[in-house]
């Protein structure tokens, strides 16, 4: 992540300004993983490239000021976050999660989830909206051995292309 930080740590002090944090390449299996965003805060992927979370996300941001996982090309996209036995304390709120485009070409995991995968998470989600993701399997979503708890939140303009 391209906001000063090591690796996929990334913890913001309240007061600081609310700069979006470009990604650009893939952030794999960080098993101790935290990452902290700000309400307001953007993370932009350049390309499509994945955050894969082993350890704990804690994205929450307020209704007013929400956090938002997007690409800068809706034409690219970008992977997705992939949950592979993560911390389960790991949570989501009042986050947008857009333009994911999970697609693969070796027939691997890459294919499912446009916006999540979840792999043996147990995480929470609570008012957040999935919108415009793409994937092979599971438009928004693909949960794989998971039982995460999903309320409140919006799904809409989310295609799957082979179920």
């Amino acid at each position: 992540l391209d906001d000063g930080a090591a690796g996929v740590t990334i913890v913001r002090r309240p007061g600081l300004a609310a700069e979006p944090a470009s990604v650009r390449e893939d952030i794999p299996e960080a098993p101790a993983a935290f990452l902290e965003r700000e309400p307001g805060v953007a993370v932009v992927f350049q390309d499509h490239y994945k955050l894969e979370v082993r350890g704990k996300l804690s994205a929450v941001g307020t209704e007013l000021n929400m956090i938002t996982f997007t690409s800068d090309s809706v034409a690219v996209g970008w992977c997705g976050i992939r949950f592979i036995l993560p911390d389960n304390s790991s949570e989501m709120s009042y986050c947008i999660v857009e333009h994911g485009n999970a697609y693969s070409v070796l027939d691997d995991v890459d294919g499912y989830g446009g916006a999540l995968l979840l792999k043996f998470a147990n995480i929470c989600i609570s008012n957040c909206i999935f919108r415009y993701n793409e994937a092979e399997y599971g438009a928004a979503i693909a949960n794989w051995g998971s039982n995460p708890l999903i309320s409140e939140s919006e799904f809409h303009d989310n295609h799957a292309s082979l179920r």
